[in-house]
């Protein structure tokens, strides 16, 4: 190849620099054929295609390599064609107050529980109040240090967390998040919670308080006790949950706090307690039932246990049937954690002597024994 200059030192320092090259081991590129110089300039145009993404060649074939080498023989096409159909794609960006409001509004017109709403709503407008920026900026990073800071007992930040993933993952499915990918609320490790000792009433204590309880309260003590309902679940039933005819009581899906209907069987002792109110209607017990049912407790010298009924009825229960998975479902709970909580807490003698626990009869009546037949 032939090239002129117009100037002297101009085609000095060409040349020295074409020397330079071939010194240091470039004869290859200066010995190139002209079959050889129209592969490369055709190289080269095809990666003029990708405009300001400039790719030297070297470093192009570099990546080509690699990747044949990763792909064992595999289609380095096919293989990016696969890619770029499942590929992550965000359609829309959104803030996280305006996210948190549009989760609200649709979980309200899901007609989920008043209690999940009140709670769901307290904890992402926090959540939402702390980052005033784009949801999809969010990271577990950032967030694992807002949840060890609003939330130091460990199950306090798990019910955050909880609240958090299901935003998060309703926010991917809207498209304001990357799709089929997973979400940086995901990553947001589960706080260690080991729970305390699950606290339940003796037999005697819960006699005492079911005959002290006037009409009203009895009943709801009662379902409590030995059918392991919810405080928040007892707020929502009527007497029309109370199926006498079938032997069971059902919780519906806008009563359960899992959103999820179940049977709870009316076991024999339960049934005495609720005899007398087959034909009652409306609500069961009082709108405040468990403050009044500590007041009673405190007064008649009984000490009330947080959630002593409800544990009662799981522990006593897992104690008799040895099934986990019943009692997991009676209460509307998982297997782990009646494992967790219930397991091996009271013998099966005691678990037989708290759902013999039924009502005496009035003290004004007396028992008259039958005489035989002449």
């Amino acid at each position: 190849m032939r090239r002129t200059f117009a100037d002297i030192q101009i085609a000095k320092e060409e040349a020295e620099r074409i020397a330079v090259k071939l010194e240091r081991g470039h004869r290859t590129a200066a010995a190139m054929s002209n079959a050889d110089a129209d592969a490369f300039g055709a190289a080269v145009a095809e990666l003029a295609q990708l405009g300001d993404r400039k790719v030297p060649l070297n470093v192009a074939v570099k990546e080509y390599v690699g990747a044949v080498k990763l792909l064992n023989g595999g289609s380095l096409m096919e293989a990016a064609k696969f890619y770029a159909s499942r590929r992550p794609t965000m359609q829309t960006v959104v803030s996280t107050s305006d996210a948190v409001e549009e989760f609200l509004k649709a979980k309200e017109g899901d007609g989920v529980g008043v209690r999940y709403l009140q709670d769901v709503r307290s904890r992402l407008r926090r959540f939402a109040k702390t980052f005033a920026a784009p949801l999809s900026s969010l990271t577990s990073d950032t967030m694992e240090k807002w949840l060890r800071e609003v939330a130091a007992h460990p199950r306090t930040r798990n019910n955050f967390r909880q609240h958090v993933v299901t935003l998060f993952r309703w926010a991917r499915d809207k498209g304001y998040l990357p799709r089929e990918a997973q979400t940086e609320a995901d990553r947001l490790p589960l706080a260690k919670d080991r729970g305390g000792d699950v606290g339940i009433f003796s037999s005697e204590d819960l006699a005492k308080l079911l005959n002290l309880a006037d009409d009203t309260l009895r009943p709801y003590l009662a379902i409590r006790a030995f059918a392991g309902v919810r405080d928040s679940e007892m707020r929502r039933l009527t007497w029309k949950n109370i199926r006498f005819d079938q032997g069971v009581i059902e919780i519906r899906a806008g009563q359960a706090k899992t959103s999820s209907r179940r049977l709870i069987p009316i076991l024999p002792n339960l049934e005495a307690w609720l005899q007398e109110y087959r034909t009652a209607q409306d609500r069961i017990g009082y709108a405040n039932s468990e403050r009044i049912a500590r007041k009673l407790a405190a007064d008649n010298g009984i000490s009330w246990v947080h959630n002593g009924l409800r544990h009662g009825f799981g522990s006593h229960r897992l104690a008799v049937t040895k099934n986990a998975a019943q009692v997991a479902h009676e209460m509307g709970n998982t297997e782990r954690m009646v494992h967790a909580h219930y397991k091996e807490l009271v013998t099966e003698a005691e678990g037989n002597a708290w759902f013999s626990i039924c009502p005496t009869g009035p003290k004004n009546i007396v028992s008259m024994k039958k005489e035989k037949a002449a």
